[in-house]
């Protein structure tokens, strides 16, 4: 009995604190030590004229982004704050194309970007009176830039092929929403685990060099393909941090 008395005294004296540092005038502070995201597509075209008669291809897209978050609670549950995050994302696409008159073409690419962003989130937190754990939800937006490189290769019946990239002038912009759960470990300090929905559009300039072999002679020709690409993914996120509640009125 004396145990959980204990406990009940700590669950409450642990909640009643959560509530204060989440009060209007509290700055938020924190990083998030990592967010991840994650995306698929896949496309089957038919055609019924010309010499191609099916093309398929699979895009998966991976990200990672780790950065500072700081805020103020402008009312006792709303916070408005600002972002900025090192973001890496990786892209890998294969696609196969079949015809009347060619063995399938096979084509594989690689491309890996680093962007820095910045941009505003909001967050709105949900009183638990039964625990300190405090559900929240969370909008967020970002701008970013930054460089990459790109990779491939593929074959036909006739030759192969290897190419290489330089990724740059990217601009991308990044929304997002989540639902999430802190924790916190005392009166200052909480861990957050979140889920949710990830959404990217971003265009940049890639300068591709392409080494073709042939299979019969074994001639190499190297071709120089400059594109300008855009593209826009959407898929689920999940992240993780430390924040710092710093409330003047209470010592942390």
């Amino acid at each position: 009995m004396k145990k959980i008395f204990i406990a009940a005294v700590y669950t409450i004296v642990c909640t009643a604190a959560a509530h204060a540092q989440i009060a209007k005038g509290t700055v938020l502070l924190g990083t998030t030590v990592g967010s991840t995201s994650y995306s698929s597509a896949s496309d089957n075209l038919d055609y019924t004229s010309g010499t191609n008669i099916n093309k398929s291809t699979d895009t998966k897209t991976y990200g990672f982004n780790i950065g500072p978050q700081v805020g103020v609670f402008l009312t006792n549950h709303f916070v408005l704050g600002g972002t900025l995050t090192y973001n890496i994302t990786s892209r890998k696409t294969d696609a196969t194309t079949t015809s009347t008159v060619n063995t399938p073409v096979t084509a594989h690419t690689n491309a890996t970007n680093y962007t820095l962003n910045i941009g505003p989130f909001i967050r709105y937190y949900f009183y638990n009176t039964l625990s300190n754990n405090l559900l929240y939800v969370q909008a967020n937006t970002t701008v970013g830039t930054g460089n990459g490189a790109s990779s491939g290769y593929g074959e036909n019946m006739n030759s192969t092929y290897t190419s290489d990239g330089k990724v740059s002038n990217i601009f991308n912009w990044n929304a997002g929403a989540s639902i999430g759960l802190a924790h916190f470990f005392g009166p200052s300090v909480a861990l957050d685990v979140a889920l949710g929905y990830a959404y990217t559009s971003s265009k940049n300039g890639t300068a591709n060099t392409t080494v073709n072999t042939n299979k019969n002679t074994s001639n190499v020709t190297v071709t120089n393909n400059n594109y300008d690409e855009k593209t826009a993914t959407n898929g689920i996120s999940l992240g993780a941090g430390f924040h710092w509640y710093l409330n003047r009125h209470h010592k942390a």
